[in-house]
């Protein structure tokens, strides 16, 4: 929670600031910003310490006898699960279309760059605080029940930000980020954590954070598709459809989960 609420409060920070560069002085103050900090990111990383192993860590640590099932054999092993990836999926294609094409429905209501860089800083804070207490939230709530929680968050913000007729509204509208993505971030970890036999969390989680990027991959195709052909309102409406499907699936995996 602590390493991903940084990671949004710098990502609050460059998007604010470069929306405003980039009215300034051209979309070119991005890839030049993103060279830098890429420069700055390597640097650090070379300057991280190495710790290696300790030999007795090795001798000591649990071993697991049996691989981990492959992809088939997976899914028909924890069926809810799998049921929690494809709602997953769906509200994440609506997260995406939103994200990739925000540009648009706030060049829709009279925005620019700089309207854009303050959406997504607004977003990115809105995460903050689920980010930094969310091991006080597990500790209360089933990580399934917070899934669909956020599930239904970003069903809310679909519908809002289709209704939304004003920059402001959309800034209004980002503040659901905290709910839905940043709630579903971290509860999705610890969903798999805790519905996975030992051998299988690895993969389970890592089946988890797939469904960030085949989200970006249907979210992203579906939605530059329906906007070219329907606009920012056709897209918008797909966006609805999409999340509200998602979350009566979440709905239905967290049920199974109880």
């Amino acid at each position: 929670g602590t390493a991903r609420g940084t990671g949004s409060l710098s990502y609050a920070v460059l998007s604010l600031l470069l929306g405003r560069l980039t009215v300034l002085w051209g979309a070119l103050v991005v890839p030049l910003a993103g060279i830098g900090m890429s420069c700055a990111f390597f640097a650090i990383v070379c300057w991280l310490p190495y710790r290696a192993e300790e030999p007795h860590a090795q001798r000591t640590e649990p071993q697991e006898t049996a691989a981990a099932p492959a992809g088939g054999v997976f899914f028909a092993r924890y069926p809810v699960f799998t049921l929690m990836l494809a709602g997953s999926v769906l509200v994440l294609s609506f997260h995406n279309i939103t994200n990739t094409y925000l540009y648009q429905m706030l060049a829709g209501v009279g925005g620019n760059s700089g309207s854009l860089g303050t959406a997504l800083a607004v977003a990115a804070l809105a995460e903050i605080p689920v980010m930094f207490g969310f091991s006080r939230l597990i500790g209360r709530f089933r990580a399934a029940g917070l899934l669909f929680v956020s599930g239904c968050a970003f069903a809310a913000k679909a519908a809002l930000f289709l209704a939304a007729g004003s920059v402001w509204a959309i800034y209004a509208v980002e503040l659901l980020q905290m709910p839905s993505f940043a709630l579903f971030a971290s509860a999705s970890v610890y969903y798999a954590e805790h519905c996975m036999a030992p051998r299988d969390k690895v993969t389970g989680q890592a089946f988890m954070t797939s469904t960030i990027t085949a989200g970006s991959v249907m979210g992203n195709l579906l939605g530059g598709w329906v906007l070219d052909r329907g606009g920012v309102q056709g897209m918008l409406a797909l966006a609805l459809a999409l999340a509200l499907a998602g979350a009566a699936v979440m709905g239905i995996a967290a049920k199974k989960s109880a």
